[in-house]
């Protein structure tokens, strides 16, 4: 009887050990990292991309942060495809403060795909910039300073 109980249980331990072994590690989040001029793939802040639209498209349906490591010039309308994740533009990573932010120069629009956060970043309105919200959700966190040619604008 003792044998069997101790069977029991060591079969049971092992049981209890399996969804520990099965379960997948936890990706990491994606983070691209976009600039004025950049040239690069966006996989480190030396390398941003120069495309604001294809930074979103390059996270994908994942949850993902994109980084502005400079004022990124926004003229045109930028139609973000739609993604299923959650989304952050932040000028800070990583305790790295890169001073970015968008700087609409001509009027442009913004056609969300997705929910998006915008944090801790500057956007400096020369034009008009049309936020197309799109019945997604869309959150203005800390550290957005909204500015222009005539001084800030309240938060």
């Amino acid at each position: 009887m003792k044998k069997i109980i101790a069977m029991l249980v060591a079969c049971l331990m092992v049981l209890a050990l399996v969804p520990v072994i099965a379960a997948p590690a936890a990706a990491a989040e994606k983070v691209v990292y976009v600039g004025k001029d950049g040239t690069g793939d966006g996989s480190a802040a030396d390398k941003p991309m120069g495309d604001l639209v294809a930074a979103f498209a390059a996270i994908g349906d994942e949850d993902g942060t994109i980084v502005l490591v400079n004022m990124y010039e926004s003229k045109v309308e930028h139609k973000i495809a739609p993604h299923a994740g959650h989304i952050t533009v932040t000028s800070k990573y990583n305790g790295v403060d890169y001073k970015g932010g968008i700087y609409a120069s001509a009027t442009a629009h913004l056609h969300l795909g997705g929910d998006t956060t915008f944090e801790n970043l500057t956007i400096n309105l020369k034009s008009t910039w049309v936020w197309r919200i799109l019945f997604n959700h869309l959150t203005m966190g800390e550290g957005v300073n909204v500015t222009n040619d005539a001084g800030t604008f309240p938060q």
